[in-house]
């Protein structure tokens, strides 16, 4: 797992928009999914708030949401 860590942070972008996303999805000792109900939501909340920074009709937008989509699924 730490070399993906130091792989994404050596990432050069060269001016494309990068989505990075880390989640901690491990079970919980309380409940059968815990993780349905605190980092799904805040995952859902993030993407929308980076959504509304981006311009309306921007093409980076169309690129945004499909990433944001494979990212949620």
């Amino acid at each position: 797992m730490q070399d993906c860590f130091h792989k994404l942070a050596a990432f050069e972008p060269d001016g494309a928009q990068v989505l990075s996303v880390y989640l901690d999805m491990s079970p919980h000792m309380s409940g059968k999914q815990p993780w349905g109900r605190t980092s799904t939501p805040v995952l859902r909340n993030r993407l929308r708030e980076i959504e509304r920074t981006v311009l309306p009709r921007h093409p980076a937008l169309d690129g945004f949401r499909k990433d944001a989509e494979k990212v949620q699924r």
